[in-house]
């Protein structure tokens, strides 16, 4: 059964956990896109620093991204972080090249400690059920007004076209108040399985997630003990638990 926002709302009510760390799986290395406008600068920095999450989290991330991005993102700014994105040319826009890295690192990442390749996917780029190895698992990052809506149910479509049996997770953004994420997920879900007849993931809800764009502008990473921070944290380990 599908996890729903409700499910998970004591990772954002309660900053100390008392669940017990579990012991790592050997599993196979997965792939996470996540498919957003190449020119998207506030999702491009939620990703890199999700990537920067699960690595304080004990996961090894790789974080992929198209040649043409090089020069649009800050990602190299944070040399710090020891996180080094890879960047990968795509031949003309099909996405081909991408999956290719992708499985490369993944099997690369066999023997690391609970890996993980993050791939950022230009949602102007093509693909195909050719490329269904990309999609099997999304995050998407949406907010509630109806154009973040109408983006996120097309954007949903061609993902699921391609790969019919994608699990695509859902962090809400833009949400002043707890009530009001879970408003924004269940339309969400709402439509979502109206839609496509598939169950909707909850990966939690961010906050304040210009003050992280504004970290990354600064050649830094967010302050850890901020509000956005720790959301952005707890996003990260629903995003971890669900990769066991």
């Amino acid at each position: 059964m599908a996890r729903e926002l409700g499910d998970v709302l004591h990772y954002f009510l309660d900053d100390a956990s008392e669940a017990p760390e579990e012991e790592p799986k050997a599993t196979a290395c997965p792939i996470v896109a996540a498919p957003m406008h190449p020119r998207d600068a506030i999702r491009s920095v939620l990703l890199w620093n999700l990537a920067v999450e699960l690595r304080h989290l004990g996961r090894e991330p790789v974080l992929l991204a198209t040649e043409l991005l090089r020069d649009q993102t800050r990602w190299l700014d944070l040399a710090s972080e020891k996180l080094k994105p890879a960047w990968v040319t795509l031949s003309g826009r099909d996405v081909g090249p991408l999956l290719d890295t992708a499985r490369a690192a993944a099997n690369s990442l066999l023997q690391e400690r609970d890996p993980v390749v993050l791939v950022h996917v230009p949602s102007n780029a093509t693909w195909s059920d050719e490329h269904k190895g990309l999609f099997e698992r999304c995050w998407l990052v949406v907010g509630g007004s109806d154009e973040d809506r109408q983006e996120f149910l097309e954007l949903c479509e061609r993902v699921l076209i391609a790969a019919p049996r994608s699990q695509i997770g859902v962090t809400v953004r833009g949400a002043e108040t707890v009530p009001e994420a879970r408003r924004i997920f269940d339309g969400l879900a709402e439509l979502f399985e109206a839609r496509f007849g598939h169950s909707l993931t909850s990966y939690g809800l961010l906050v304040d997630e210009l003050e992280l764009a504004q970290g990354l502008a600064e050649h830094h990473p967010g302050n850890p003990t901020s509000r956005s921070t720790r959301a952005l944290r707890d996003v990260a380990e629903l995003l971890r638990d669900d990769l066991h």
